[in-house]
């Protein structure tokens, strides 16, 4: 019972927070995290602490594992790197600190647990959090091909489209806007057509899109897609990507 209220408590968190409704979302989230054993911490300021310190433990730490089948791993550590994910996403437009300190956190643990779907979802959430600095390109180049391997590993379309995505951003960030472009409307495809309640990954991936057309110039194909890019954020009650692209 207290699994399911966590995980009901969480999926909600998630849905606020990509959704742009953020006091209702961070409200939840220290709900949920609370009874994780986690805290969110009420400033960027208080969030640096933590960043620092699972970065560091992450390098001590190597990326190195054993594959384990989900069966053979306790569900309250399934539920904790399912926690860790949603305090990532939820939080990356709100408090970037808190988000990539989750990130980390995220990664090592599943990096301990071994199971490969998940593993490839951190790896390749982490290698975005790296991706926009230049000390941390090097690392995401190699996060970025664990994720892919893994997911194709493993077949799901999730951790695939997921690892793509991750290739876009970083893409995006060396300002190669082709390719970018090229790996995000790739993420589209696989994100829409083969997966359930992909909410932020679809944004991310369609505001890459919108990116990477205003930087090529293509503002004819931009005008076009855009009315209806807007029409589903506005009718699905999603916020930030109703603000953000309608302000272009």
């Amino acid at each position: 019972e207290n699994l399911q209220r966590v995980e009901l408590q969480r999926r909600g968190a998630e849905q606020f927070l990509i959704g742009g409704h953020i006091d209702r979302g961070l409200e939840l989230i220290r709900t949920m995290l609370a009874t994780m054993g986690m805290a969110l911490p009420r400033t960027p300021r208080a969030a640096l602490r933590p960043l620092l310190w699972w970065r560091a433990r992450l390098r001590w730490r190597g990326l190195h594992f054993v594959s384990r089948d989900l069966n053979d791993i306790d569900p309250d550590t399934l539920l904790r790197l399912d926690t860790c994910w949603s305090a990532t996403t939820g939080l990356l437009l709100v408090d970037m600190i808190s988000s990539v300190s989750f990130s980390a956190r995220h990664l090592l643990i599943a990096l301990d647990a071994g199971e490969p779907y998940r593993l490839s979802r951190a790896l390749a959430i982490e290698s975005a959090a790296r991706a926009a600095y230049p000390s941390g390109r090097k690392l995401s180049r190699t996060l970025v091909q664990l994720s892919k391997d893994l997911a194709a590993h493993v077949d799901h379309p999730h951790a695939i489209g997921l690892s793509r995505l991750a290739d876009g951003l970083m893409a995006m960030a060396l300002g190669q806007w082709k390719k970018a472009l090229l790996l995000a409307e790739e993420a589209l495809a696989i994100l829409r057509d083969h997966c359930v309640g992909a909410t932020w990954e679809l944004n991310v991936a369609q505001n890459v899109v919108v990116w990477a057309l205003m930087y090529l110039g293509e503002l004819g194909e931009l005008s076009r897609r855009l009315p209806a890019i807007l029409a589903h954020a506005r009718s699905s009650g999603n916020l930030y990507i109703a603000d953000s692209v309608g302000d272009l």
